[in-house]
C-alpha cells in the first residue's frame, strides 16, 4: 500500500487521548487528553512542540478554520479554544453546554456544534468584530436528535449527524444559514453511533460511513439508502476514517491493527493492502484514527496512550498478492483483462484476475505441476495403446537383442565405449522444482514456464472447453441492434465497441473462460533452465519461437506452433577442431562441447529485435552477444561484453537507448555502448548484487532489483529517481506494465507487490557539468573501492555523474557543482 509506518511514540499521555487534531499552519499533530491537556507534536518528527492545560474535563474535537487559519477544540466544559499559527490561544468562549463534536460550515463561515440533543448553529467572524473569533449570539438549532450528538461533518452543502441515539440525519444548509433535515433515519443501528466519515471518489460519488457500539460499520448513500453491512468486528468499533490516497476506509474494530475496506464495493482488502511492516511494537488495541489531507498522514492512538502516524509514498506498495511459496519469475497478458501469471518455488502457475467491482482485490487460480505430469502421462498411455500390437509383435525380438548387448557389455571392460549417461534417471531423482522463468506469448495465448527440473512447462487453453463455449448461443445478438437506433447510442457506447471488436478479443475471451491445461513438456535440457526469450512473427521470422538456456549452457529453440525443438546452438569452431582431429576426442563429449555456447552457466537472456541479436549472461563474468537464427549453426558470435568482476545475473535489452544493461554480483551496473563494441559508457554502484532488472518500456529507465529494495535509473544522466521499499527478501523478478503504469515485483518472501511507475515528468533531471571531471571515455571506466559510497557514471558527452545511491536523487543545476544524494542501505549478503 501507499501508506506507510512513518514512526511510533510511546506513552503520549498519561490519561488517555479523546480526540486528535491537525493544525496545516504549523504542521502540528494535536492531542486532546482526558483532563483537558491539549500537546502538539511535529507532525514529521513527533517531538513535543507545545503542552498546554486549558480545558477542564474532555478535550470532545478539533476543527480547522482555512479562512483564518486557526484550529478550534472544545469540551465538555462548555469551552470553545481558539488556537492560532503561533501555537498559542487567541480567543476562548464559553457557551454553558458540553460540546461533543464540531465542524465548519465553509460556504456560509459558519461553526456546527453537536451538543445534548441537538445542533447548534454560531456565526464566525474572521474580523472578530464581535470581539471573538466565534459570534456567541446563537444562529440556529436542529433538535432532531434525543441523545449526545457524536458526530457532525460538513460536506457540499450537506450537513450529516449521528449520535447515541442511533440516529443518522441528513441535513441541507438553507440561504439563511438554518439546517432544514431531509433524511432521518431513527435506527441507523443497533446501538449509540460512535464515529461518522464521509467518502467522495474521483467519479463524484458520496458515500456516509458509521461505526457503531453493536459492532457493525454501514455505507449509507449520499441520500440516506443502506448500500452496505460490514460486520465481523472483535469489537465496538471506536473510529474509523477515510483515507483518500489509497480510497480505502480504515476501521478500528478491537484490534491492534486498523481493518481496510473498499468503499464502493464494500469488500474487506486487508488482505492485499493490509500493512506491510512489522506491527509487534502495537499490541495494545487501536481506540481513535483520523486522516490528514494536508499532510497526507493517518493519526492513531492506543488504549495504552501509544500513537502511532502512517504516512503517505508515492513510491510505495499500492496492492501485496500473497502467495503460498516463494515467487521467483512473473509474466502479464496485454490483452484486457490483464492477468498475471506467477511462477512459484513448488513448480505450480498461478494465474492473478484484479477483479472488476474492486481494484485492490484479485482472484487466484492454481495451475498445478501435478496435473501437467498426469496429462503427459496421459498421453503417453495413449500413445502406447495405439502402438501396442506393433510391439507385442517385436517383443520376443527386442529381448533377444537386449541380451546379446548385456552379455557383450558384461564381457568388455570398466572402460569400454558405452552410451551416455541416461539423462532421465538424473531428472527423476532431483527434487528441485522451482518456476525460474515465466513468459506469456500474446499471439498463441499460450504460458511457456522454465523449472529447476529442468524442463519446461507450456500452459494452453482447453481446447475441447473452447469448442463447447463457442457453440453456445447467446440470449440477445448485438447484431440484431437495427442501425436506425446506433444513433440513439452514441459514438462511445459499450454495445458498439463490442459490436466492433475484433474476432480475436472475443475468441480470447471463451479461451479465458475455458481455463488453461498443460499441453507440453519439453526436456530436452539436461540441467536447471534458467532464463527464456520470445521472438514473435513481428520480429521477422516466419513463426513463434521461444530461446531458452540454463545451466547446462546450451541453448535451445523451440517453435512453439507446433511445439517442437526447431534446434539447438552449435558452436561451429567445436565442430571445426573435431573434425581436424577425431581421434582424440569422443563422440559424446564432441556433441557435448559443440553445443555449449559458454564456460560458465548463463543466468540471464534476452533478445533484441532491432539488432536481432541474442544476449545471455554467464557466470564466467561475461555477457555473449549472437546472432539469433532458426538454425543453432548459423547463431555467430558478434561480441563479447567485458567489465564485471563477479558473475553476471541479469542482462536486459534497452529499446529506448539502444543499448544493452547488465546487472553483476560484483554490485555493478553497466550501460555498454550501442555500436556494437566492447565499450562500457556508464558504471554504476548499487552498493548490493543485482538480483532482477527490467526496462521501463515508456521511457527507457533502468529498474532493479538490489537485494529487498527496488531502484528506478532515469535514462539519460542515469540518476537515482525512485526507490520502493517493502519486500522483506530478495527480489527476483520485475516486470513493467505500462497498460496501467505500474511496476509488479516478486520475491522470495512469498509476495508479489505492485508499485506506482516512475514518471519522467515528476523529476526534473539537470545534466552535470563536463568541466566538474576530466574523465575521457577512451579509458574503460575505473571500478570503485567496495567501501567507498560513490558511483561514477561517465556519459558519451564526457560528461560525469556522481552519485552515492542515494534514497532520493538530488538534481543539481547548470550553475551548481553536483550534490552527492544520501546514502542507502549496503549490501547485507
Amino acid at each position: 500500500m501507499a501508506m506507510e509506518k512513518a514512526y511510533t511514540f510511546s506513552d503520549a499521555h498519561s490519561r488517555p487521548v479523546t480526540s486528535l487534531g491537525y493544525n496545516p499552519a504549523r504542521r502540528e499533530i494535536m492531542l486532546g487528553c482526558e483532563d483537558g491537556v491539549v500537546k502538539m507534536l511535529d507532525g514529521e518528527t513527533g517531538k513535543v512542540m507545545n503542552i498546554i492545560s486549558v480545558h477542564k474535563g474532555w478535550v470532545t474535537d478539533f476543527v480547522y478554520w482555512s479562512e483564518a487559519k486557526i484550529v478550534i477544540s472544545s469540551g465538555n466544559d462548555g469551552y470553545l479554544i481558539a488556537w492560532g499559527s503561533g501555537g498559542s490561544v487567541c480567543d476562548r468562549l464559553q457557551i454553558g453546554e458540553p460540546i461533543y463534536s464540531l465542524t465548519v460550515n465553509v460556504r456560509r463561515k459558519q461553526l456546527i456544534c453537536g451538543l445534548h440533543s441537538c445542533l447548534r448553529i454560531y456565526e464566525l467572524d474572521e474580523g472578530r468584530v464581535s470581539g471573538h473569533y466565534i459570534n456567541l449570539q446563537v444562529k440556529g438549532n436542529a433538535r432532531d436528535h434525543t441523545d449526545i450528538v457524536r458526530c457532525v461533518v460538513y460536506q457540499d452543502s450537506r450537513v450529516f449527524s449521528a449520535g447515541y441515539d442511533q440516529r443518522l440525519v441528513i441535513y441541507e444548509t438553507s440561504y439563511s444559514g438554518s439546517l432544514k433535515p431531509i433524511v432521518i433515519i431513527r435506527a441507523a443501528h443497533n446501538a449509540g453511533i460512535t464515529c461518522l466519515t464521509l467518502v467522495k471518489d474521483g467519479d463524484n460519488n458520496t458515500w456516509c460511513v458509521t461505526g457503531s457500539f453493536d459492532k457493525v460499520v454501514k455505507i449509507w448513500s449520499s441520500d440516506g439508502k443502506l448500500v452496505h453491512r460490514l460486520d465481523g468486528f472483535t469489537g465496538m468499533v471506536s473510529s474509523l476514517c477515510y483515507v483518500q490516497k489509497n480510497r480505502s476506509i480504515w476501521v478500528l474494530g478491537g484490534a491492534s491493527t486498523p481493518i481496510f475496506f473498499d468503499p464502493k464495493s464494500g469488500d474487506n482488502i486487508s488482505e492485499f493492502i493490509g500493512l506491510s511492516e512489522p506491527q509487534d511494537e502495537i499490541r495494545s488495541p487501536l481506540q481513535l484514527i483520523k486522516y490528514f489531507p494536508e499532510s497526507g498522514q493517518v493519526v492513531a492512538t492506543t488504549s495504552r496512550q501509544n500513537l502511532v502516524v502512517w504516512r503517505y509514498n508515492s513510491s510505495g506498495c499500492i496492492a501485496t498478492l500473497k502467495c503460498s511459496s516463494i515467487v521467483e519469475s512473473i509474466a502479464y497478458t496485454k490483452t484486457p483483462p490483464i492477468l498475471f501469471f506467477v511462477g512459484d518455488g513448488d513448480g505450480n502457475v498461478s494465474k492473478w484476475e484484479q477483479m472488476l467491482t474492486n481494484q485492490f482485490i484479485y482472484s487466484r487460480e492454481m495451475l498445478l505441476l501435478i496435473d501437467a505430469l498426469k496429462a503427459k502421462k496421459r498421453r503417453r498411455k495413449d500413445k502406447e495403446k495405439l502402438e501396442f500390437i506393433k510391439a507385442l509383435r517385436q517383443q520376443e525380438e527386442e529381448e533377444a537383442h537386449l541380451l546379446e548387448q548385456r552379455r557383450a557389455r558384461h564381457s568388455q571392460g570398466h572402460y569400454a565405449f558405452g552410451h551416455p549417461t541416461n539423462v532421465e534417471s538424473s531428472k527423476a531423482s532431483k527434487p528441485d522444482k522451482s518456476i525460474i522463468k515465466i513468459v506469456f506469448i500474446e499471439e498463441l495465448d499460450l504460458i511457456v514456464a522454465a523449472s529447476e527440473d529442468s524442463n519446461i512447462y507450456v500452459w494452453g487453453f482447453d481446447e475441447n472447453a473452447v469448442e463447447a463455449l463457442k457453440k453456445m448461443e447467446p440470449e440477445v445478438k448485438l447484431e440484431e441492434i437495427p442501425k436506425e437506433y446506433e444513433i440513439l447510442l452514441g459514438r462511445k457506447s459499450i454495445l458498439l465497441r463490442d459490436r466492433r471488436a475484433s474476432k480475436k478479443a472475443l475468441d480470447t475471451n471463451v479461451n479465458r473462460v475455458a481455463g488453461y491445461v498443460c499441453h507440453h513438456i519439453f526436456n530436452e535440457h539436461h540441467s536447471c533452465v534458467t532464463s527464456l526469450a520470445l521472438v514473435t512473427r513481428k520480429d521477422g521470422w516466419g513463426g513463434t519461437f521461444i530461446v531458452s538456456a540454463g545451466w547446462d549452457r546450451r541453448i535451445c529453440i523451440w517453435e512453439m506452433e507446433e511445439g517442437v525443438l526447431k534446434d539447438t546452438f552449435r558452436n561451429q569452431s567445436s565442430t571445426s577442431s573435431f573434425n581436424t582431429n577425431p581421434s582424440f576426442i569422443s563422440i559424446s563429449s564432441a556433441a557435448e562441447q559443440v553445443e555449449i555456447a559458454c564456460d560458465g552457466i548463463i543466468h540471464d537472456l534476452d533478445y533484441s529485435p532491432s539488432r536481432n541479436e541474442i544476449a545471455y549472461a554467464s557466470s564466467d563474468k561475461l555477457v555473449y552477444i549472437r546472432k539469433f537464427s532458426t538454425n543453432g549453426a548459423e547463431m555467430s558470435l558478434v561480441n563479447t561484453l567485458q567489465g564485471h568482476t563477479d558473475e553476471v545475473l541479469c542482462v536486459r535489452w534497452n529499446a529506448k537507448l539502444e543499448k544493452w544493461i547488465t546487472g553483476s554480483e560484483d554490485g555493478t551496473m553497466r550501460v555498454w555502448a550501442g555500436g556494437g563494441l566492447n565499450e562500457c559508457e556508464h558504471l554504476l554502484s548499487t552498493q548490493g548484487l543485482i538480483s532482477s532488472m527490467c526496462i521501463d518500456v515508456s521511457n527507457g529507465a533502468i529498474v532493479i532489483g538490489v537485494q529487498r529494495t527496488i531502484r528506478v535509473y532515469e535514462p539519460k544522466y542515469f540518476q537515482l529517481a525512485q526507490t520502493n521499499v517493502g519486500h522483506t527478501d530478495v527480489v527476483k523478478c520485475i516486470l513493467h506494465i505500462p497498460e496501467r503504469g505500474q511496476y509488479i515485483s516478486s520475491s522470495w518472501d512469498m509476495t508479489v507487490r505492485i508499485w506506482n511507475a516512475w514518471k519522467q515528468s515528476a523529476q526534473k533531471i539537470f545534466k552535470p557539468k563536463p568541466q566538474e571531471a576530466n574523465v575521457s571515455t577512451e579509458n574503460p571506466p575505473t571500478e570503485l573501492n567496495a567501501n567507498s559510497n560513490l558511483s561514477v557514471s561517465i556519459g558519451h558527452d564526457n560528461s560525469v555523474a556522481v552519485d552515492n545511491t542515494s534514497a532520493a536523487t538530488i538534481a543539481t543545476p547548470e550553475d551548481h557543482p553536483p550534490a552527492d544524494s544520501a546514502a542507502v542501505e549496503t549490501n547485507k549478503t
